[in-house]
């Protein structure tokens, strides 16, 4: 019983560091602001089923250089208006 359960806690977490991989590929990759957002939090997720609580701090500093990026862009925009 023992055996079986390491095993399907193994492969879980084998899956969620697939899923982690993949999610950190995609945040490296997106262009906008609200694609990091997205992209951010999938890292945060896997990363917790995964065990590491270091993605947290990484969070919140996306989602503030996110939120700066974007009130810029809205300012440039109103004042080529």
């Amino acid at each position: 019983m023992t055996m079986m359960r390491t095993e399907i806690e193994t492969r879980r977490k084998r899956y969620a560091m697939q899923r982690l991989s993949l999610a950190m590929k995609r945040l490296i990759q997106v262009d906008s602001a609200d694609e990091r957002i997205m992209a951010t939090r999938w890292v945060v997720a896997w990363g917790r089923a995964v065990g590491e609580r270091r993605f947290e701090p990484m969070w919140h500093e996306s989602v503030t250089r996110a939120l700066a990026a974007s009130a810029r862009h809205q300012s440039a925009a109103n004042r080529a208006q």
